[in-house]
């Protein structure tokens, strides 16, 4: 036999969970105990839930008020009569014997349980103490004659027994059992009577490793509860899965908080355990049936929405407002499921990027009139130009040519893009674009290095391009790959300056080792 506390809630959805079950014959209200009604009234869901908030209204300070909890037996061990018997006698022991409380039998899984719904403040007005309520629940298990301690072996061997990919899914396994743990160091501490009852080490708990299988059901679970989360609101989807496809779904709840942070999937039937956030973030699974409301409305809000002018920043602020993002293709998700509801025309996106673009060449500093040109040509900008700093931090820059070359220990492209920095060929040099700080250098005309990046560790598109007239949204054709130099890259490869004396000093005419020399006085 289980006890489980279900989250505490600032209303008493579990009456109206309840008495729905009733009506749709998957459950029976056997007891209701402390109500005062007139004679002969039947109390509707209504007058239950209107009696509990009455009853609670004495005490302002504690918001999450409602107090909901299950007791479950192993198979039909147990009659409704015994369960209730026991349920009873819980609720005595936990400080809640002299509230209105009511105790309901379902039949829609294959073990028999009890809900128990209560009010947490007590006739008193104050809150009934629920200062390790865990601990509490698992004394009174003791007095109902049930020794978890000796099934705490074989409990461990079941969730051996499960795919899980963290220990803390091992932790929740443990925890449907009725078991507590934590992590110390290197090992698991299993807990029986407030001491500690077995120690685990922490290597002998087998994790899986992704594969394609586990993918396949990762998807397969994510389609069912993306369907059924639509239809139902949290309560009845948890009874909902664990009665019709074996499937417990473990919410979890800070101290003092009403909504739950987070939660945790166990497919009994395939023996899994998947982290709620691979499957559908908590915030949609608490929408319920409001998340269809919201995805119908999202293409109307943006129908309203005015988008003259605005750049691409500046409208995703706007979308956040109603519960959306956009992609770079146009595609308009809804935040809280990531689920496409709507898409930007063409003209729209093109838009946006252009006037983004214009807006990042304004904002960006770069070191000379080449760098500049370089920069406007990289982001498809026209009119404006870079502001022309000659006093940026040229030997910064090349110590970090130097260090992501020669001395990073992740490699080139992982070292700059811990740094928000890209590099983009042009002509015989190489672009480096500072994202974060908006700064613009060339290597060889700016830093005077020979140093050179490898073509695999560059950026091979441009930074972001509104789209050309000829050019579908998810063509990525780039500058470096175009076929054919622009006036630009004429001017680079053959104007006069640092780099022209470079390349003519590179010529031919010129002996190996006079370029070997050079290379080296010029390398950082």
């Amino acid at each position: 036999m289980i006890i489980k506390i279900l989250g505490s809630q600032s209303s008493f959805r579990g009456v109206s969970y309840n008495e729905d079950k009733i009506n749709e014959g998957k459950s029976e209200g056997l007891v209701a105990e402390n109500f005062i009604f007139p004679e002969g009234m039947k109390p509707s869901k209504a007058d239950y839930i209107n009696y509990l908030k009455y009853h609670s209204s004495t005490n302002d300070r504690v918001k999450a008020k409602q107090f909901h909890a299950v007791i479950s037996a192993k198979g039909q061990e147990h009659s409704p009569q015994e369960l209730v018997g026991y349920a009873k006698k819980y609720l005595n022991e936990m400080g809640y014997g002299k509230n209105p409380y009511l105790i309901y039998f379902h039949n829609d899984t294959d073990n028999n349980h009890v809900h128990m719904v209560s009010t947490r403040i007590g006739p008193d007005g104050k809150k009934i103490d629920d200062s390790f309520e865990k601990l509490k629940s698992q004394e009174i298990l003791r007095g109902f004659g049930v020794e978890y301690g000796k099934n705490i072996p074989s409990d461990i061997d079941w969730a051996k027994g499960y795919g899980i990919s963290t220990h803390g899914q091992f932790i929740t396994l443990l925890e449907s059992k009725g078991i507590n743990s934590s992590i110390k160091d290197d090992q698991l501490n299993i807990y029986f009577k407030g001491t500690t009852h077995t120690k685990l080490a922490l290597v002998d708990i087998p994790l899986i490793k992704e594969s394609k299988s586990l993918e396949g059901k990762r998807i397969k679970t994510k389609e069912k509860i993306k369907k059924y989360s639509r239809s139902m609101e949290l309560p009845e989807l948890k009874q909902y899965l664990h009665g019709k496809m074996g499937m417990e779904l473990v919410t979890h709840t800070a101290k003092g908080k009403d909504a739950p942070y987070g939660y945790t999937l166990i497919d009994h039937r395939e023996k899994t355990v998947f982290k709620g956030s691979e499957l559908l973030p908590i915030k949609a699974l608490l929408m319920g049936k409001e998340i269809e409301q919201v995805k119908e409305a999202i293409p109307r809000l943006l129908r309203e929405m005015d988008f003259k002018g605005k750049d691409w920043n500046t409208i995703q602020g706007d979308m956040a407002t109603i519960g959306a993002r956009a992609d770079r293709k146009g595609n308009v998700y809804l935040k809280v499921s990531n689920e496409i509801v709507a898409r930007l025309n063409r003209e729209t996106v093109s838009s946006l990027w252009k006037n983004h673009n214009t807006n990042t060449l304004k904002n960006t500093a770069a070191m000379s009139v080449k760098s500049a040109s370089a920069i406007a040509h990289i982001l498809n900008v026209h009119e404006g130009a870079a502001r022309i700093d000659p006093q940026i931090d040229s030997l910064h820059y090349s110590n970090l040519v130097a260090i992501a070359i020669h001395h990073s220990k992740g490699g080139t492209k992982q070292f700059l893009e811990e740094r928000d920095i890209t590099v983009h060929p042009v002509a015989s040099d190489q672009l480096l674009y500072d994202r974060k700080n908006n700064i613009a250098v060339l290597l060889g005309e700016d830093l005077r290095t020979l140093n050179r990046f490898k073509d695999e560790h560059m950026e091979q598109e441009r930074i972001q391009t509104p789209f050309m007239a000829n050019q579908r949204p998810d063509d990525h054709s780039t500058y470096h790959n175009q076929g054919k130099q622009t006036s630009l890259f004429e001017q680079l490869m053959f104007s006069s300056g640092a780099a022209g004396e470079d390349d003519e000093e590179n010529s031919a005419s010129n002996k190996k080792g006079k370029k070997k020399k050079r290379n080296l006085n010029q390398s950082i």
